[in-house]
């Protein structure tokens, strides 16, 4: 590389450093914090939560509209598919199987008692 040719690469890794380091040091608006578990305005907690009211197949927001906000929601991620157990408690307590499978509506795909009521 000549003396001219070198100058003008170091010039452009310098110049390249500090829009890097003036991107990344640069204040940014936070992001909306999104809570998975954060009812929605619209969304009101029945007293005790059915599980008749459900059936297999039932989209899930349907669920989430008659039954309120679960309890606990444990999720398993896979290859294009979610997997998620919602819990309610009451005086039947019970867990609710959804899939969400990747371009689709997430579904119900069942619906549990819970470990220590099966025995």
């Amino acid at each position: 590389m000549t003396t001219s040719s070198s100058r003008r690469f170091y010039a452009g890794a310098l110049a390249g450093f500090f829009v890097v380091i003036a991107v990344v040091l640069l204040p940014r608006p936070p992001l909306p914090r999104m809570e998975a578990n954060e009812p929605t305005p619209d969304e009101a907690q029945p007293a005790a939560p059915n599980r008749d009211q459900i059936q297999v197949g039932m989209p899930a927001s349907e669920v989430r509209r008659l039954l309120g906000r679960p309890n606990r929601i444990v999720r398993q991620i896979l290859l294009r598919r979610q997997v998620a157990q919602w819990s309610y408690d009451g005086l039947v307590p019970f867990w609710i199987e959804i899939e969400h499978v990747r371009g689709q509506e997430a579904k119900v795909t069942a619906i549990n008692p819970p470990s220590n009521a099966r025995k």
